[in-house]
């Protein structure tokens, strides 16, 4: 079983106060010359003003929120050209990186979209149906370019994330408050099978070294690092890790995981990845939000400051060595999900206020 060893660290006294009401209406960080006067919330002694080379580009916007959307994570996914997600009303849609109209896949459904993949000619997702207490998990395909949308499978459960690999569509889904399974099906909806059923909702991530995910036993303890073959098998517990572990992602075919802990000035988190010998190791530590992705080596995440229930929200990028966070845009909502490629970060952000979806892009 592997150890923990540190790679980076901003130490804890490094993570300041929330700065004073003022600092809080920020600039969109795209050249304007509105001051900043506040120290950088995540840490680091540099000024917090934002890269004046990064513009952000809004892509689109959903609907009015449904009643219970804030209990989700609104998904989002990519290929070379377009981005794949999903608007408050439960609809499937396809907007254009470089910009232009939003084409509907699917139309609105009435269901909450909670997971979305594509291939080469599909795209694929799971939701959630029903009120509460009658909830049915769903998985649903269509062609890239349109047309009749196709049910795979339906149970009488949540449904949660989902990835794609080799052929191979994975997923979660709960039944109640501690009965999470991980699903794996193939992408002509053959072979459908179980693959890990662990209690609490649980994280996963596909590498290719196999599918990871963890294991809690009591919120205080700590965690089991499990991994075990994407065609299925036995899981092994390669590591332990922290007790509470919001995510786990593929970056540059490395896990990826981060984990949170409560202190006296908010919630801290860390982010971890998987070294030689399956040894976990401490990329940096700070105030960053789960939403965090990997690229080319760089990490990019949300950082956010919060007085009276105001919240400004920056999306940071941090590089090796040092690992300085580097804010790239202010003012954000509350951010859902982090898409990159070779030229720009996306994201989906829900507005304060509203709860409507914004897609937006920015040159990372």
């Amino acid at each position: 079983m592997g150890t923990r060893t540190h790679m980076a660290t901003m130490g804890r006294a490094a993570i300041l106060l929330p700065c004073l009401l003022p600092c809080l209406h920020l600039s969109a960080c795209d050249g304007s010359t509105d001051a900043d006067p506040c120290t950088d919330p995540v840490g680091g002694n540099h000024a917090s003003a934002c890269d004046p080379g990064v513009s952000t580009t809004e892509l689109g916007e959903s609907g009015d929120p449904m009643p219970w959307f804030s209990y989700y994570t609104a998904p989002l996914a990519h290929d070379e050209a377009h981005l794949y997600w999903s608007g408050t009303d439960g609809d499937l849609l396809k907007t254009p990186k470089v910009g232009g109209d939003t084409q509907v896949l699917q139309g609105p459904s009435g269901c909450i979209v909670t997971g979305i993949a594509a291939t080469d000619t599909q795209v694929y997702w799971v939701r959630t149906c029903g009120g509460r207490g009658n909830e049915r998990a769903q998985l649903w395909t269509v062609a890239k370019h349109g047309g009749e949308a196709t049910r795979m499978l339906e149970a009488p459960r949540t449904s949660g994330a989902m990835r794609l690999h080799e052929g191979r569509i994975l997923w979660t889904m709960r039944q109640g408050e501690d009965n999470t399974h991980l699903w794996s099906i193939e992408v002509n909806g053959a072979a459908s099978m179980l693959m890990a059923a662990n209690g609490p909702y649980f994280p996963f991530a596909i590498t290719p070294d196999g599918v990871y995910h963890r294991i809690r036993h009591f919120p205080s303890n700590p965690s089991e690092l499990q991994r075990q073959p994407v065609a299925g098998g036995d899981p092994e517990t390669i590591a332990t890790v922290g007790p509470v572990v919001e995510s786990m992602h593929n970056g540059d075919e490395r896990l990826y995981w981060v984990e949170a802990e409560r202190t006296a000035l908010g919630t801290d988190r860390s982010l971890w990845r998987l070294g030689e010998e399956d040894a976990p190791e401490l990329v940096f530590q700070g105030r960053v939000t789960e939403f965090m992705a990997t690229y080319d080596g760089a990490h990019y995440g949300v950082g956010f400051l919060e007085d009276h229930g105001t919240v400004a929200n920056r999306l940071y990028r941090w590089r090796a060595p040092d690992f300085e966070p580097v804010p790239l845009v202010a003012g954000l909502g509350w951010p859902q999900s982090l898409v990159l490629d070779d030229h720009h970060v996306y994201w989906l952000e829900k507005r304060q206020g509203t709860g409507s979806l914004r897609l937006v892009s920015a040159s990372r």
